[in-house]
């Protein structure tokens, strides 16, 4: 009888603590502010094409984002485009990746932001090869937007 009832209670108190969910109080979800690439490969030449997403409004003053290329494949240039209306700048556009950095007066949303153009692609070579990492939004007052 007492193990039933010592049972019983540890079940209940299993279903009671179960069911909280720790609060949270007044938490904002985060932005999810994210950045996808897609690539054009045309004979030896690749253009890849860096586009935000998640931004509901024009919140975004600048942004960062490190390309990384295949082997062989050499950077070109990359180009504002689209919403972003910032100056670039690409640094250390060394084998395998570069990191871009773009940064204007005007806010702006989702949508293209760069072109980046690269030479010497070998015949071998996928879209898929070029990927992106390391991207970081940020405010007027270039503060990280989650």
């Amino acid at each position: 009888m007492r193990l039933a009832n010592i049972t019983i209670l540890t079940l209940l108190s299993v279903l009671i603590l179960g069911g909280c969910g720790g609060g949270g109080g007044g938490s904002t979800p985060a932005s999810k502010v994210t950045a996808a690439i897609s690539t054009q490969i045309t004979g030896s030449n690749a253009v890849s094409t860096i586009h935000i997403n998640g931004a509901t409004s024009p919140i975004i003053y600048g942004f960062e984002v490190t390309v990384n290329f295949p082997a062989g494949a050499t950077f070109g240039s990359a180009t504002a485009i689209g919403v972003n209306n910032g100056a670039l700048i690409a640094s250390n556009p060394g084998q395998g990746s570069v990191l871009i950095v773009s940064a204007g007066s005007t806010g702006f949303g989702s949508g293209d932001v760069l072109n980046v153009n690269f030479t010497n692609v070998a015949n071998t070579v996928q879209a898929t090869d070029f990927t992106l990492t390391g991207f970081a939004a940020k405010d007027s007052n270039g503060v990280l937007i989650p």
